[in-house]
């Protein structure tokens, strides 16, 4: 699935933020390198395809696509599964990639922008369980659901004695805790909740907070830097204007 979204507010966007130093030749850079393409993945509340339509929305697409807007990059978003997506963007030195947590582990292969939502990382337990974790040594003997490549799944190592079901989205992890194929639930403190609020089941309790985690744009170490400059500057302003708005937009609990 590709999205094109293409504006023409570049020297707006410039002089807000007090950038109209820029030389024509760096504006030449910028418009020789402005065909971008940002990868992601169907992962709700960040990026999902609205029900009864079939319109992309979500927290982090919102504030991506409000970003985009400020710009005048000519920006294609492709949704992939998520592995797919992360070695799409590894061969395209023009590209990024969202909604992903920035880590140690992560934060010398990219360029970063965000966070584009600032949450955290935990374990989760259903409401009535009377499973006790001080520690992740305590999950000796447990059975634990999270999606691929969740940050929240690989702090659970060998040692820990887990048993680790992997699924291919949070909702299939919210589906799999719910019916007992597994006890705990690592995830996504915003994600997680949202899962189990999206396909309709109790929402879980936390049994054990991991770390926090910020969600953020990763793009190409070999992205042009003026480019970056845009962005950094299109996310900076779109987060001042309407981040609390579009928080509010999928956050808030519906009736």
């Amino acid at each position: 699935m590709i999205i094109r979204i293409k504006t023409v507010k570049l020297l707006t966007l410039l002089s807000t933020f007090g950038l109209l130093t820029l030389t024509l030749d760096i504006q030449a850079e910028i418009e020789k390198s402005n065909k971008l393409t940002f990868y992601t993945e169907i992962n709700h509340p960040h990026i999902f395809i609205k029900e009864g339509t079939d319109e992309l929305g979500g927290i982090a697409y919102d504030i991506v696509k409000e970003m985009i807007k400020k710009t005048d990059l000519d920006v294609e978003i492709e949704v992939n599964p998520w592995l797919r997506s992360v070695k799409k963007q590894k061969e395209n030195d023009n590209s990024c990639i969202f909604a992903m947590n920035r880590t140690a582990e992560r934060e010398k292969y990219y360029q970063w922008i965000g966070p584009l939502v600032s949450g955290g990382l935990a374990i989760y337990k259903k409401a009535d369980s009377d499973i006790v974790l001080n520690s992740l040594n305590d999950l000796k003997g447990r059975t634990v659901v999270g999606k691929i490549d969740s940050i929240a799944l690989d702090a659970i190592k060998p040692e820990h004695g887990a048993e680790v079901v992997v699924s291919g989205t949070d909702e299939a992890a919210a589906k799999m805790f719910h019916i007992g194929r597994a006890e705990l639930w690592a995830g996504g403190m915003i994600d997680t909740p949202l899962a189990a609020r999206y396909i309709g089941i109790p929402e879980p309790k936390v049994a054990l907070r991991l770390s926090k985690a910020d969600v953020n744009i990763g793009c190409s170490l070999k992205l042009d830097s003026n480019v970056m400059k845009v962005l950094r500057a299109a996310h900076d302003q779109v987060q001042k204007e309407l981040g609390p708005t579009i928080l509010e937009r999928y956050l808030s609990p519906k009736d």
